[in-house]
């Protein structure tokens, strides 16, 4: 009898071993390049948006009067290309203590249509930076827990251009803090769009057709920074095999939105009050982070989807005993395309 039980037993071990569930591989996801590595890093970043809705309200002493608002159609669009050179020169203790950057192309392009029914118009403008064509060194500094950065050597530049650098282009605040399997899921900080939006950091473009960037326009572009909310949720989707290389898919989903909003005082004339600009802005991105585990580094990023545009334009007047206030509403929709390569090796000096 106990025979019988055993040969049973021993019929069924094989099958319960069939079926025990594979154990999921855990994947550190780092960026852990070697000292003396070089990366091209090529980024692009693509925005189209149309005017979806506009409206006015205007108060009389009071009084409320809707204005109908002329059919204008309305087009923005602008596009960003950059391309770095980079070389670690120091790696220690898990991170690049030590890397040179050099800004090889960086160039912005912004353009804006109208037609409507007093007929059409267009303008467009182009950006460049003082930081095309040079080097700069980024230094890890332990007891601040921060990158400083210089002009490498003996290179001579505007010591301003440095202030709002920033060391990561490769993506590490999309990165896990633990190991993670296949399907895992975990959340970034919001602040790792801003370095997808603005790899490096503020290179301060000057605009052909602008004058130069006044307070104003700093004071808002650090609000959208100081007022972005949101998620990026991660996952990682799989790991494959690319002609013997082990590359980490990582899904992202972003929900994210930003504002701004800015005034001045008007007293001229006997005229007094305010003028101000509020604007919010969404985003709605999906897209996937190539990463090479061997290697420690990403090898693409493609992001995208949807964005919207509403500014806010006011005025609230008084003259003697007479009052005016007006609101423009104006609202944009379209789309946010960004895409990078990483590729190891550096262009030619």
């Amino acid at each position: 009898m106990m025979a019988g039980i055993n040969a049973k037993l021993l019929f069924l071990a094989p099958l319960l071993v069939a079926f025990v569930p594979p154990i999921a591989l855990e994947e550190e996801i780092r960026f852990s390049p070697e000292a003396g590595a070089a990366f091209t890093v090529s980024y692009t970043n693509e925005v189209t948006m149309t005017l979806e809705d506009q409206s006015m309200m205007m108060v009389f002493n009071g009084e409320e009067h809707e204005q109908e608002t002329p059919d204008v159609d309305v087009e923005l669009s602008q596009s960003f290309e950059a391309v770095f050179s980079d070389e670690v020169l120091s790696f220690e203790d898990g991170r690049v203590t030590k890397l040179r950057r050099t800004f090889n192309e960086v160039g912005q392009t912004r353009a804006q249509s109208a037609e409507g029914p007093d007929g059409s118009n267009s303008s467009d403008d182009s950006g460049s930076t003082e930081l095309e064509g040079t080097s700069v060194v980024f230094t890890w500094d332990a007891e601040e827990e921060s990158y400083t950065v210089a002009f490498w050597e003996d290179e001579d530049g505007d010591e301003d251009l440095l202030e709002e650098l920033e060391y990561d282009i490769y993506f590490e605040g999309l990165l896990p803090e633990s190991a993670v399997s296949v399907g895992d899921t975990w959340e970034a900080e919001i602040r790792a769009l801003d370095l997808i939006n603005d790899p490096s950091g503020d290179l301060q473009l000057d605009w052909e057709n602008e004058a130069d960037e006044d307070d104003d326009d700093d004071d808002v572009s650090q609000q959208y920074e100081d007022n972005l909310e949101g998620t990026i949720e991660c996952k990682l989707n799989e790991v494959i095999a690319e002609d013997g290389v082990r590359i980490a898919l990582i899904g992202i989903t972003v929900e994210a939105g930003t504002s701004s909003e800015k005034s001045q005082d008007v007293d001229n004339e006997g005229v007094s009050g305010t003028i101000g600009e509020d604007i919010e802005i969404t985003f709605e991105f999906e897209g996937v982070l190539r990463w090479d585990l061997g290697a420690g580094h990403a090898t693409e990023l493609e992001l995208g989807g949807d964005i919207t545009y509403t500014v806010t334009s006011s005025q609230d007047l008084s003259r003697d005993d007479e009052t005016f206030q007006m609101d423009v509403v104006q609202s944009f929709a379209g789309t946010n395309t960004i895409s990078c390569e990483i590729s190891q090796g550096g262009s030619e000096e």
